[in-house]
């Protein structure tokens, strides 16, 4: 599943989920979606070699409508790469 696939789905997901996503994070970045983590688990997907830690469902969501209502045309394409950017930026 991509980062982009996940976006598209944003409102239908458990907001106690979290995104992992291979780096550098793009739409097209292979994620998953990782339900109640635990420390154990965050420490699991932040090896080297796997998935980072992306940002939670329920944060996710939050930015998206903020985003929606300032720029309700936007495409899924659009709302992803505000995402990414909230990811990298202001998270």
């Amino acid at each position: 599943m991509t980062l982009l696939e996940i976006v598209r789905t944003l409102n239908t997901l458990d907001d106690e989920s979290t995104i992992y996503a291979d780096e550098p994070w793009t739409e097209t970045s292979e994620a998953l979606l990782v339900t109640n983590a635990s420390a154990n688990d965050r420490i699991d997907y932040c090896r080297p070699d796997g998935k980072s830690y992306f940002i939670e469902i329920s944060v996710a969501k939050e930015v998206i409508e903020d985003f929606a209502n300032s720029q309700p045309e936007a495409s899924i394409e659009e709302v992803c790469s505000r995402l990414i950017y909230y990811a990298i930026y202001d998270a």
